[in-house]
């Protein structure tokens, strides 16, 4: 199983005129997916321009769970 949790802040600005506009936005997120059972520790993830991207390799049946940290 993959979980995948985030969170996300916006906020926008902009003059309307003779006022000021502020819109503000922010939420968590937590998405799980199934995934194969038998893959490998080393798994490659990366995020580009919004778009997060895992990559995993196929291993035997004697794996251990892992904890990846995204930046």
């Amino acid at each position: 199983r993959l979980t995948i949790s985030g969170e996300s802040k916006r906020s926008d600005n902009y003059n309307k005129g003779s006022y000021v506009v502020q819109e503000r936005s922010r939420g968590k997120f937590l998405r799980t997916l199934q995934i194969p059972q038998a893959i490998k520790v080393n798994v490659h993830v990366k995020m580009e321009n919004g778009v997060l991207t895992a990559c995993f390799s196929k291993a035997g049946p004697d794996h251990q769970p892992q904890r990846i940290a995204i930046a």
